[in-house]
């Protein structure tokens, strides 16, 4: 990539070889840089902290979560449909 993240190549990148809408994509990151990335790709983006970023500024996320424990909180702050059989 010629520019890293906080830049959105990346997510350019990807949505080219894969010929996605950024409209429809979700993307899961763990840094204000990552985050900023993928706004700036226009994809909707839920945050998962860790240790080293849970005091970053994550304005403009979609939803900021400690961990994916709660699949039903996640389904819901992306915008998704709940599936009518959770994943075990």
């Amino acid at each position: 990539m010629p520019h890293k993240k906080p830049a959105p190549d990346i997510y350019y990148w990807v949505l080219e070889r894969l010929h996605l809408d950024a409209s429809g994509c979700i993307a899961l990151e763990d840094s204000e840089n990552g985050l900023r990335a993928s706004l700036a790709a226009g994809i909707k983006t839920c945050i998962t902290t860790n240790r080293y970023t849970r005091n970053q500024d994550f304005t403009g996320a979609a939803a900021v979560f400690d961990d994916l424990s709660d699949p039903g909180r996640f389904y819901r702050a992306a915008g998704l449909a709940l599936p009518e059989h959770p994943p075990l």
